[in-house]
């Protein structure tokens, strides 16, 4: 019945033409915005003390609730293989909405526990800060295997420069242009998490670079000012069929 439908991701109109019968053309995709920050937010040196981070180890992210549809117990199997290359290495989880006791957060202790990862997690609970510890680390996981319609979080990561190692759940391959400002893994496997991001932490250069397109995607891909322009198009397109 209606003129046109704005939808968050191609992954989006893509189920909605395999659940309705309406035309192609009636979809059209604008991207949820981020707000870019003036970078740096602050100096790495507080977190390095504060979360006891040794001053050459790299520093990745996995940030989200604790649910196993995130994939955090699968980044702790990446973790335990990549320590034996990065024996310093540190893995952020800043999470919220998620009590002690629950089965999805006992399950990741154990994990921790069981792959003697003590000394490389840090389980940080809801807190402002977030955006300056996203834009702390050297490289953003998303290790999601199921949902990610949108996926803000990505791109928060590129917000503050922060390049993305991701899955190939919902909205992500849109996201993530890889080796451009990320890297999208093939499959659903520790495995292939480890690989990609493996590629990254070997090459600080190659980092930089895919920080520097992550910024420029939030800049520009994922702008508020495109989201605005984008969206006034479809209505005065629409109002012209009136």
């Amino acid at each position: 019945w209606t003129d046109k439908i704005i939808t968050a991701g191609e992954i989006v109109s893509e189920r909605i033409l395999e659940a309705v019968p309406i035309k192609p053309e009636k979809l059209k995709t604008i991207y949820y915005p981020i707000d870019c920050p003036n970078i740096p937010l602050r100096p790495p040196e507080d977190y390095l003390i504060e979360f006891d981070i040794p001053p050459k180890a790299k520093v990745i992210a996995v940030v989200g609730r604790i649910r196993q549809v995130k994939g955090q117990r699968i980044l702790l199997q990446s973790l335990n293989q990549l320590i034996t290359e990065f024996p310093d290495m540190v893995l952020l989880i800043p999470y919220r909405d998620t009590a002690s006791n629950e089965p999805e957060m006992q399950a990741l202790k154990n994990d921790i526990s069981r792959f003697n990862l003590e000394a490389n997690v840090r389980l940080i609970s809801e807190r402002k800060d977030i955006l300056q510890l996203m834009e702390f680390v050297d490289v953003g996981v998303v290790s999601s295997v199921e949902s990610e319609v949108i996926c803000r979080v990505a791109v928060e990561f590129f917000s503050v420069a922060t390049p993305v190692v991701a899955f190939p759940t919902g909205c992500l391959p849109e996201i993530i242009r890889h080796e451009k400002n990320g890297m999208l893994t093939n499959l659903k496997t520790s495995e292939a998490l480890t690989e990609e991001l493996r590629k990254i932490l070997v090459n600080p250069e190659f980092c930089e670079r895919l920080g520097r397109g992550a910024r420029l995607d939030a800049e520009t891909r994922f702008s508020p000012q495109i989201m605005l322009t984008e969206t006034l198009k479809v209505f005065g397109n629409a109002l012209k069929k009136k």
